[in-house]
C-alpha cells in the first residue's frame, strides 16, 4: 500500500505545476517570517505580531500553517482541485490580516504580496494541474 502512495506523490511531483504549488505553499509559510505590515520605516511580519499580540491573533497560526499543508498534500497525491481549499482559506487569512492591518493603518510590506502571490499561483496551478489517472 504504502509504495503505490509513495509512486504517486513521485508521479505528482514530476508535473511542473505540482512542483510550483508545493513551492509556493512552502513559500506561503516563509512570507510569515518577512515584513507583512510597515509603518513609518518600522516593519513587522506575522510572526512578530502574533508574538506581540497573541490574544488577538490566537489560531492565525495553526491555519495558515494548515492551509499551506492541505495545498501541498493535495496537489501531491492527485487532488489539484481539491486543493483549492488551501488557497481558499489562505485567501481569506489573507483578508483578516489585511483589514486587522489597515485599521491600525498599517501599509503592507513584502510578506503581503508574497502571499498574496502564492494565492494566486496555487489556485492557477490548481487548474492547470490535470488529475492524473
Amino acid at each position: 500500500g504504502d509504495r503505490s502512495m509513495l509512486n504517486k506523490v513521485k508521479q505528482c511531483w514530476g508535473t511542473l505545476t505540482v512542483k510550483i504549488a508545493v513551492i509556493a505553499s512552502v513559500l506561503s509559510i516563509v512570507s510569515l517570517y518577512l515584513p507583512w505590515f510597515t509603518y513609518g520605516g518600522r516593519s513587522q511580519s506575522v510572526m512578530e505580531a502574533i508574538e506581540a499580540d497573541p490574544d488577538f491573533f490566537a489560531g492565525a497560526m495553526p491555519i495558515l500553517l494548515v492551509a499551506a499543508l492541505v495545498t501541498i498534500v493535495l496537489f501531491l497525491t492527485n487532488h489539484p482541485k481539491l486543493s483549492l481549499i488551501g488557497p481558499a482559506v489562505m485567501a481569506f487569512m489573507f483578508m483578516a490580516l489585511k483589514v486587522a492591518g489597515d485599521e491600525r493603518n498599517l501599509n503592507s510590506g513584502i510578506g503581503t504580496y508574497l502571499y498574496l502571490v502564492v494565492i494566486i499561483v496555487c489556485i492557477v496551478c490548481a487548474f492547470a494541474t490535470k488529475k492524473r489517472r
